[in-house]
């Protein structure tokens, strides 16, 4: 077999050097296009480490959160901390709100330099848990600014956030949900798009119903057994090798079998999650006897100063 001429082997190696230069650029076109401008207010437990996951990314990231102190870490791994709400607006395409209730989304839009003014012509995703009915009523606010919304919560713990392994529940319109997807695919392994505004936030409290049963389930398993003078290991061993083997079993074997519950997802954010669900059932043409007990115990054990600790501490109510 004849070599072909060192010219055309040499034309050839150019060819292909030049399909590889073509090539290399257009992927870094691609790169630098689903890059964003992301504002991101609330960085405790949740939003630090989504935060991160955001600058790792390569996203050029603006934060703000009312304890400035929080924002220092995220300042010296690249981010912009803005002082105000409505400088973080200025400085973003996508502004972000992680924080605990919907008083304090209220007060980072409306409240003094809120971001509102600065928002129009801009997307606000809300990844808070709130009530449905509110997540409605905040994008027929912000429409009428001329702001796009989503309503954005997240299924998962601060290890998913760490991990960017959260699960996001989107509620909006889908062809805007599928833009934000290099935002989400950076704090996230999956997008479920739940319906139109105020589904995602549906979807979180159903999802968080079915969670607080579980753990009140797994609990008084526990304790029966427990009482019974079963060893805990044992219990665990016996439900994590049967139908009843999760990965909420999975997460929470150690805090239950040692009784220590360091804070993944803290109780206190369990009751109120559980408080928007019994709202939420008051519009309901049923009745939903399951959430109405965890709303009782979750609650309770706030009360006996428990809030802060992993929501597997309902176990030491029993």
């Amino acid at each position: 077999m004849k070599r072909p001429p060192f010219g055309a082997a040499f034309s050839f190696s150019q060819a292909l050097l030049h399909r590889a230069a073509f090539w290399y650029k257009g992927t870094l076109h691609q790169q630098r296009s689903l890059q964003m401008k992301i504002g991101f207010m609330g960085l405790g437990i949740m939003g630090a480490p989504m935060c991160r996951n955001i600058l790792a990314r390569g996203h050029e990231l603006t934060v703000f959160n009312r304890t400035a102190s929080k924002a220092e870490p995220l300042r010296e791994a690249g981010a912009v901390v803005a002082a105000t709400p409505a400088e973080l607006a200025e400085a973003s395409d996508v502004v972000v709100t992680m924080v605990t209730d919907h008083g304090a989304v209220d007060g980072l839009l409306f409240g003094g330099k809120g971001a509102l003014r600065a928002l129009r012509g801009k997307t606000f995703v809300n990844m808070s848990t709130v009530l449905p009915e509110y997540s409605r009523l905040l994008a027929h606010r912000l429409e009428e600014n001329g702001t796009r919304f989503v309503d954005a919560p997240v299924s998962g713990s601060s290890t998913a956030a760490e991990k960017a392994g959260l699960i996001i529940l989107a509620g909006g319109d889908l062809e805007l949900v599928d833009s934000l997807e290099p935002l989400f695919g950076a704090v996230g392994c999956k997008t479920v798009h739940c319906g139109e505004t105020g589904q995602g936030s549906m979807m979180k409290l159903a999802n968080n119903l079915v969670l607080s049963v579980m753990l009140q389930g797994v609990a008084e398993g526990m304790r029966f057994g427990i009482e019974g003078n079963l060893d805990r290991e044992t219990i665990m061993e016996v439900l994590l090798s049967g139908p009843m083997a999760s990965q909420l079993l999975e997460f929470k074997k150690t805090m239950l079998v040692q009784s220590e519950f360091p804070a993944q997802f803290p109780l206190k954010d369990m009751a109120k999650d559980v408080n928007l669900i019994a709202e939420t059932t008051g519009n309901l043409p049923l009745e939903f006897p399951c959430a109405t007990a965890a709303g009782i115990q979750f609650n309770h054990a706030v009360s006996l100063g428990f809030g802060e600790e992993d929501c597997a501490a309902i176990f030491k109510l029993l």
